[in-house]
């Protein structure tokens, strides 16, 4: 019971060791009945099997007494559950390989080495001085870093170093297969192994107090505990029979502990499974499992890779596969029906990247009979990629999602969906998402969004618009912030980059915009013409303020890309003061034209602070000479 609430590795030590004095009682309590069962839930099969047959022949032998007790009634239930969830699994196991593995070339799907941004499979020549390179340290000092003043970068930082090293030098071996890097391959190891959590510092507050997980009170896993698992796993599989027989083996230990016990224990709380995760608030509930965003994607896909290699029971890696295809409507349901990703490019690259890789993987070890990428919604999502790039390599930087789709996404996607890789039109539109692009072979190319402000990853944006000129981004939205303990917490939108003040969107009576899905726009009109195209959305619903009674925002945009313009109609109640504010950048060549009615206006010129994000903005408000009732403003580029 202690390690249902905890997830401590001593209260799962001993938990077994009272189970192993247990066993040899002739007549159980009901509460150790229960505490049995319990524990058959968390271990794999070949290690509960003694504990559950205890369990069942003490059910059956248990005295009238112990019977009427509530927790009998509970162990019978679990153990019947546990029967018709294994008959379920073992259907799940005939569609795999009995014996664990991974293809062949999993390594290379995986390891961030053979994306553009990190090294080429060519440039493995690395490996010769990485190899004698001390190993990044993401030590417990840096842990407390972000408790202490928020900084994630520190530790993530060494954590992603220490990675980059361990795959350079697994992919080096595999290729050269000489073994010269197998004693370091073997030092990274041992050092995974020591670490005293494999969950990111932000990522280890979400259960019974900050830092659960370093202080050994806690077990989950998030993002990156399951990509070391995966991470691992590839090298195993390529390398295994080169490693220390018994460093195999704690490995194997440590993955089952870290990843696959903490999901055994809450997988049967999954919604998709028919549990409700309010049932089990003695528990420690891995999140993500039923979330609609890229965690799901990503740790699944990471903790099947895992699973595949590492689990040698086949209908106990079935419990892994048929989670992991549980969980993929839920996540899908996470975009538009358009295919509309409102995490933004980065978080497609991400979540949906690990989602092809999960997709992949399950279609290569079913020999073709399970294909989660069937989905009509699977091509429009794999079709975003391109279409919402403004040029091969920009897109716009809505939400937090920065960055373009890297060229090994698209070549998955491409492969996966024939021609979801073709070259966009002019205009592309995500109606659901409400969301447009516009593109112009020379001049201005722009994206602008309506949409409201509960999205994933949001920020209270309704309205902005990001603007390239010749190709190079000038003006509007800046993107997201560099990550700290504030942006996601409750504490989020005192940002000005995440709120709308950091947004080339209104300020209306002093107020900015408000957070929450019911605060959102509405289309009123769009006209894609042969000279120009131009959209009208009702902002006023992204405020909350009783004398706007109207606030039409149009774009205006020349299929030349001769111009674009962002024309705000604001109706009141009562005269009310207001700003519209647009955004420039150092080293940016950007002045709009502004046009006012009523004339007379001044312009408020002053720095968004973002350190060490991608761009810093100038916000240059438009401040009407004096509050009206009825205004127009409008702001041209050329």
């Amino acid at each position: 019971m202690r390690y249902r609430n905890t997830g401590r590795r001593k209260a799962l030590d001993n938990a077994i060791a009272a189970a192993d004095k247990v066993v040899v009682d002739s007549a159980p309590s009901a509460r150790t009945i229960r505490g049995l069962c319990e524990l058959v839930q968390v271990l794999p099969p070949s290690a509960a099997a003694k504990y559950r047959a205890y369990a069942e022949k003490a059910v059956k032998i248990a005295s009238e007494a112990v019977r009427g007790d509530l927790f009998f009634r509970q162990s019978v239930a679990l153990l019947k559950d546990l029967k018709r969830r294994e008959s379920e699994l073992s259907a799940v196991a005939e569609g795999f390989p009995e014996s664990a593995g991974l293809p062949d070339d999993e390594y290379r799907y995986r390891f961030r080495i053979f994306d553009e941004g990190r090294f080429k499979v060519k440039d493995l020549s690395v490996a010769k001085t990485v190899v004698n390179d001390p190993i990044p340290h993401a030590s417990e000092e840096l842990y407390w870093d972000f408790v202490k003043n928020g900084n994630r970068s520190r530790y993530e930082s060494r954590w992603f170093d220490a990675m980059k090293n361990f795959e350079v030098l697994v992919a080096a071996e595999v290729k050269e297969g000489k073994g010269r890097y197998i004693p370091r391959i073997e030092d990274y190891l041992r050092t995974f192994c020591g670490w005293k959590t494999w969950v990111f510092p932000a990522h280890d507050g979400q259960i019974r107090g900050r830092n659960g997980n370093l202080l050994g009170i806690a077990q989950s896993v998030d993002l990156f505990s399951s990509e070391l698992a995966a991470v691992i796993a590839c090298c195993m599989d390529r390398l295994a029979d080169r490693i220390d027989a018994a460093l195999v083996s704690r490995v194997k230990s440590e993955v089952e502990f870290r990843i696959f016990t903490p999901i055994r224990r809450d997988i049967r709380f999954m919604k998709s499974q028919g549990g409700d995760p309010k049932d089990m608030s003695y528990c420690i509930y891995q999140w993500w499992i039923d979330s609609l965003n890229n965690w799901n994607a990503v740790c699944w896909d990471n903790v099947l890779c895992a699973a595949f290699e590492f689990i040698d029971d086949p209908v106990d890696r079935a419990k892994f596969i048929d989670g992991a295809m549980k969980s993929v409507d839920t996540y899908l349901s996470g975009f538009t029906p358009d295919g509309y990703c409102s995490e933004g490019m980065g978080y497609w690259n991400y979540g949906y990247g690990h989602h092809m890789l999960m997709g992949y993987l399950l279609r290569r070890m079913s020999g073709g009979k399970v294909d989660i990428l069937t989905r009509p919604i699977q091509r429009r999502i794999a079709e975003y990629a391109r279409n919402y790039e403004l040029r091969p390599g920009l897109s716009p930087a809505f939400a937090d999602g920065n960055g373009s789709p890297t060229a090994q996404n698209i070549r998955l996607a491409e492969m996966l969906w024939p021609g979801s890789d073709s070259k966009p039109a002019q205009v592309s539109v995500f109606p659901d998402g409400q969301v447009w692009l516009f593109r112009a072979d020379k001049g201005i190319s722009v994206a602008f969004k309506g949409g409201h402000n509960g999205e994933h990853h949001n920020h209270n944006d309704i309205g902005s618009y990001y603007v390239v000129k010749n190709g190079a981004f000038i003006s509007g939205d800046a993107g997201r912030e560099e990550y700290t303990a504030r942006t996601f917490s409750s504490r989020r939108y005192t940002s000005p980059i995440l709120n709308s003040y950091g947004h080339p969107v209104p300020l209306v009576a002093g107020k900015k915009q408000k957070t929450g899905a019911q605060y959102c726009a509405k289309v009123l009109s769009q006209d894609y013409g042969k000279e120009k195209c131009t959209v009208s959305i009702e902002i006023k619903g992204a405020y909350d303020i009783k004398s706007l009674k109207s606030l039409v925002r149009t774009f205006t945009w020349e299929r030349s890309g001769a111009s674009f313009t962002v024309k705000d109609v604001f109706e009141f109640s009562e005269p009310t003061a207001f700003e519209v504010p647009y955004l420039v950048y150092d080293g940016r060549d950007c002045e709009p034209e502004i046009s006012v009615a009523p004339a007379g206006y001044t312009l408020k010129k002053e720095k968004v602070p973002n350190p060490r994000a991608p761009w810093e903005p100038w916000r240059v408000a438009i401040v009407p000479a004096k509050p009206v009732v009825r205004a127009e403003v409008a702001v041209t580029f050329r």
